[in-house]
């Protein structure tokens, strides 16, 4: 079986790369697009990990051999500390 794991759509919003992130996306091509183009290169399974998204997702759902590989979700984590205190009236 032929497919390939790792592969971005538009809909992953922009480059993750430190200097290229407010000039580039992380990919340019729609996900109609992507999946004609695998199955046109002889994979018999579409995936694709966006970042931050399942959009394609939505989009692709309807093909029989489309699979949701997830999506490649960031967070920045913050270096303070912040206490939060819970309190019943």
């Amino acid at each position: 079986m032929r497919s390939d794991l790792h592969v971005h759509t538009a809909h992953s919003g922009m480059c993750t790369v430190p200097l290229f992130r407010r000039v580039c996306r992380e990919s340019y091509t729609k996900p109609e697009a992507l999946y004609e183009t695998l199955k046109r290169r002889g994979m018999d399974l579409v995936t694709v990990t966006d970042h931050d998204s399942i959009g394609s997702a939505e989009v692709l759902r309807r093909y029989p051999d489309y699979y949701s590989a997830g999506a490649a979700i960031w967070k920045r984590w913050s270096l303070t500390r912040t206490n939060r205190t819970c309190s019943r009236a």
